[in-house]
Order: C-alpha cells, then sequence, then structure tokens
C-alpha cells in the first residue's frame, strides 16, 4: 500500500466520523426540539357573587405533548375510573357537601390525546357561589388530598412525568 493510498484511506475514515457525528447532533438536536414540558396553574377569581376556582394544564415545551395516562388521586390513593367523568366524580366525591358549589366545566384527557406546544387546558371550574376573598383559604384548604398525575412523551418516544405531589410510590399504582 503506497503512502497516497493511506492518506486517501485516511481522508475517507475522517469523512465518515464527521458524518457520523453529524447525523448524530442533527438527531439530538431534532429530539430536543421538540420535547414538551406540562405544568399547572390555579386560579381564583372573586367577584360579588362568589368565588370562582379553576386548575390549568399548559405545554409550556417547544413540542406537542402526547398523554399516555392521566391518573387522579384522592388521599394519596388512585381514584378509580368509572363509566361516569372522571374529573367531576373526583370533585363529587371529594367535596361531599361541605359547601355550596357549582362545576362549571371539568376536561378529560381521552386516550393518546396531545396538547400542542403553546396550548393550555382548563381541567376543572368550580364556582362557590356567596363566596368572598376572605373565604379563599378554607376554600382552598378543601382541595387538599386532590392530586393528579399526567404521564406523556414527546413524538421521540422520550417519557416524562406531571404529578401534583412527586411521589415515587405512585409508579406502582399506575
Amino acid at each position: 500500500m503506497t503512502t497516497s493510498n493511506i492518506i486517501s484511506l485516511l481522508i475517507a475514515l475522517c469523512a465518515i466520523l464527521l458524518t457520523a457525528y453529524g447525523l448524530h447532533a442533527t438527531r439530538r438536536h431534532n429530539r430536543l426540539s421538540v420535547t414538551p414540558h406540562l405544568n399547572g396553574c390555579s386560579n381564583i377569581l372573586t367577584t360579588d357573587e362568589g368565588l370562582t376556582f379553576s386548575y390549568e394544564i399548559g405545554n409550556n415545551g417547544i413540542g406537542p405533548a402526547r398523554i399516555k395516562k392521566f391518573l387522579l388521586f384522592q388521599d394519596g390513593k388512585l381514584f378509580p375510573k368509572g363509566n361516569d367523568d372522571y374529573v367531576e366524580s373526583l370533585i363529587r366525591e371529594h367535596l361531599g357537601d361541605r359547601l355550596n358549589y357549582q362545576i362549571r366545566h371539568n376536561f378529560n384527557f381521552g386516550k393518546d390525546a396531545s396538547l400542542k406546544a403553546g396550548d393550555t387546558c382548563r381541567i376543572v371550574e368550580i364556582f362557590f357561589p356567596g363566596a368572598k376573598s376572605q373565604d379563599k383559604e378554607k376554600i382552598l384548604k378543601i382541595f387538599v388530598g386532590m392530586d393528579l398525575r399526567i404521564e406523556y412523551e414527546s413524538f421521540y418516544g422520550q417519557k416524562f412525568v406531571f404529578d401534583t405531589e412527586n411521589k415515587m410510590d405512585r409508579d406502582k399504582l399506575a
């Protein structure tokens, strides 16, 4: 083998390595460019008529979130899905007759739903007629014990979890 052949082989090998690295870097960049990130936000609006509580889930990531599991918990235990509306059932079970309230809106993620980047979804809106701003703390305390867990993934299959309680032992339940 001549020196020029060795040099040509070495240059070709370097070109192959650089191409492979470029492909790896491009694939990594593409995966990062579609990474979702779910977050939750509660809102309280007080008017002369009463107090409105709402809870929303938003995707502030840069890619869509494919919702794989939507789970609700009551006092640390998985709340069973029945034939009824999942979110409304939990609220009615947890709040009972403690306060006068009206569920004005509730939302359940369907099977294999997705949430676009930048979108927000209102999970629940509850109106407490006659409640005043000084009742806010009392009303917020009644929501203690209700939690939400959303298992989701990017379109590349990267798995993520949004959990309002962040309890690791819940993985065994889901």
